[in-house]
C-alpha cells in the first residue's frame, strides 16, 4: 500500500468511526481564476475626493495603532508611524 499525505490522519478516523461519526466528502473543487466583475462603475473614482486625516490622528490598521506625523496634500498622501496606546 503507497503511502499518502494524510496517513497520519488515521487515528482521527478510527475515532470517528468507533463513535459513528461520518465526515463529508471534499467539495472543494474547481480553480482559482479570477472573472471580471459584471457591476461597471459608472464614472471613474477619484482618490483627493477622499479626506485626509489631521496630523496626531491615531488610527488602528490590522491590529497595529498608527499616528498620522506627516500631510503631503500635493501628492494626497500622509506618513505615519507605529504608535503604542493605552488600551
Amino acid at each position: 500500500m503507497e503511502e499518502t499525505k494524510i496517513d497520519h490522519l488515521g487515528p482521527i478516523k478510527k475515532t470517528l468511526d468507533s463513535v459513528g461519526l461520518e465526515m463529508p466528502d471534499m467539495v472543494a473543487t474547481g480553480d482559482l481564476s479570477v472573472n471580471e466583475s459584471s457591476k461597471k462603475i459608472d464614472k471613474p473614482f477619484n482618490k483627493r475626493s477622499i479626506k485626509l486625516p489631521l496630523v496626531g490622528s491615531i488610527f488602528m490598521h490590522n491590529g497595529e495603532e498608527f499616528k498620522v506625523v506627516y500631510i503631503n496634500e500635493g501628492q494626497h498622501r500622509f506618513t505615519c508611524e507605529p504608535y503604542k496606546g493605552d488600551y
